[in-house]
């Protein structure tokens, strides 16, 4: 009777371990399924933002590009400027050349003019 009862006693501790195993398990792969479920959503968060770094990436190489293109037509302002300016002042210079030999000639013939109006008064 002893052996029954010790029997019933192992058995009774066997079926306890076996259901306290069974707990165990389910409520581990409960957070098991939990984490990998987590897992899954931190993968597609880090993919969408994986995704809107790469438009981000695009967008940038399109602005460094567009910068690149403005700064070359910049440059070539900036030297069609600087080519206008000389010839602007070589045209500067021969104007202002022009115009002191037309004053010159001017005071001549003023000079000349005079002479001949003295000239005139006298024939009178």
């Amino acid at each position: 009777m002893e052996n029954t009862k010790l029997l019933k006693i192992v058995l009774y501790i066997i079926a306890g371990l076996v259901l306290l195993n069974l707990a165990v398990s389910f409520f581990g792969r409960s957070r098991l399924r939990d984490a990998i479920n987590e897992i899954k959503e931190a993968k597609t968060t880090i993919n969408a933002a994986m995704k809107t770094i790469d438009q981000s990436r695009g967008r940038i190489d399109e602005v460094v590009g567009y910068l690149d293109s403005t700064r070359l037509k910049l440059q070539k302002i900036n030297t069609e400027v600087e080519a206008s300016t000389i010839n602007l002042k070589t045209a500067l210079q021969k104007t202002n050349a022009a115009t002191s030999l037309l004053k010159e000639q001017i005071r001549n013939e003023q000079v000349r003019l005079d002479s001949l109006k003295t000239e005139l008064d006298k024939l009178k």
